[in-house]
């Protein structure tokens, strides 16, 4: 599963009825029992934070963040919709709560795709010995609660505190909370697995 392949699903022109292209691939290489799909009533429900993946999916929130943090501060990519509605991709830094998922965007063209429309997805960054991957997108929206900010401001410099990173390097950054529709951890053996190993939470 490549990450444009997986960055397709936010496209502007996809009918809310059509299931996603990379679903119909699972499905049909399901009999090969490669693929784990989320089947009981309470994987079927909304997720609508972080927090609830974690309550509903505990083990898969856990590898998420291990990915996301695995040099030991949040790195992924982030893919949102352009105005003339191509992908945009450009690198982030996430911050991981037990209640919610977050990032500072800087201004510029991927904090106005936010801002127009909230769709997006975040992928993990490349892994040095395997092409494990956390892969999740749904809705973000900006933060305007100043406690909020603060809270997660002081987050981001803490993570950072061996670059003595300061407080007013955020100042022109906006704060944003990200919303899940949908994940995928994917466990690989190394690189070039002929096999990957995806579990799935999807609404």
């Amino acid at each position: 599963m490549r990450f444009l392949d997986f960055l397709s699903g936010i496209g502007p022109s996809r009918s809310p009825a059509r299931r996603p292209p990379q679903l119909e691939h699972l499905r049909r290489v399901a009999p090969r029992r490669r693929c784990r799909l989320a089947a009981s009533a309470l994987d079927r429900a909304v997720v609508a934070s972080w927090g609830d993946l974690r309550t509903a999916r505990p083990q898969l929130a856990a590898a998420g963040q291990e990915l996301l943090y695995r040099v030991g501060v949040g790195l992924a990519y982030l893919g949102t919709v352009a105005q003339d509605g191509r992908p945009r991709v450009n690198p982030v830094c996430p911050l991981v709560t037990p209640a919610e998922m977050y990032a500072f965007v800087v201004p510029g063209p991927k904090r106005d795709d936010l801002l127009r429309d909230g769709r997006y997805t975040l992928h993990s960054f490349p892994c040095p010995d395997n092409e494990d991957a956390f892969s999740f997108g749904g809705r973000a929206s900006a933060v305007g609660d100043a406690a909020t900010r603060d809270r997660m401001a002081r987050q981001f410099v803490d993570e950072r505190s061996a670059i003595g990173l300061g407080l007013d390097a955020l100042a022109d950054q906006l704060l944003f909370r990200f919303d899940l529709e949908r994940c995928m951890l994917t466990r690989t053996t190394g690189h070039g697995d002929p096999s990957p190993v995806h579990t799935i939470w999807s609404d």
